[in-house]
């Protein structure tokens, strides 16, 4: 064999080996839900479109018009199918304290199909227990604007699809009054005497 077709497979057995090689050492990371094995969720909010949150956001106690108070969350599926049921719940992180749920068992619901992947379900109501917990509760302050506002609170999400295959997310967020809402019970005022005490 003349010399340099015996370098030229040399090399090219050299080039296949380390190609192999690096392939075993850096296999991709899947990181796209639509190419994962089974059913992936995530808990964000919305009410016309799915807006993700990240850990840290802020979410709004809406005040309702019967007087209470809930906070809108809505959920995106991946790989499930169209019929599921779900369960959200919010917990006061330093507490520990359940201060909001919604579930939808023992009725079932329909995700609205994005794509072949993806489906999404809007206007989950998680609505504040009133009365609140006690270990929230501080003399006045006793409503929920007035007990959550800037507290962190934990959500999670339990899901499950009409297959019984089930998926969970968690997000941290901040709570936030709602714009017409009292929050500064906290606050002193001064007597209806006018005695500022000087």
């Amino acid at each position: 064999m003349p010399l340099t077709s015996a370098l030229f497979a040399a090399l090219v057995s050299l080039s296949g080996c380390g190609k192999g090689a690096d392939t075993a050492d850096t296999q991709p990371v899947v990181t796209d839900p639509c190419e994962l094995d089974g059913i992936t969720v995530e808990l964000g909010t919305g009410e016309e479109d799915y807006v993700p949150l990240e850990d840290g956001d802020t979410l709004t106690m809406v005040h309702g018009p019967q007087l209470g108070w809930h906070f809108i969350t809505a959920l995106q599926a991946y790989q499930s199918e169209e019929i599921m049921w779900y369960e959200v719940s919010g917990y006061d992180v330093e507490t520990g304290e359940l201060v909001c749920q919604h579930g939808t068992a023992p009725v079932n619901q329909r995700l609205e199909a994005v794509d072949e992947c993806r489906g999404t379900f809007l206007n989950i109501y998680c609505y504040t227990l009133i009365p609140m917990a006690d270990a929230l509760v501080d003399g006045d302050c006793d409503t929920p604007p007035e007990t959550l506002v800037d507290r962190e609170l934990r959500f999670e999400l339990q899901f499950r699809d009409e297959t019984d295959r089930s998926a969970a997310d968690e997000l941290l967020v901040i709570a936030a009054p709602d714009s017409d809402d009292r929050t500064d019970c906290h606050e002193e005022t001064i007597s209806d005497t006018g005695d500022t005490g000087g």
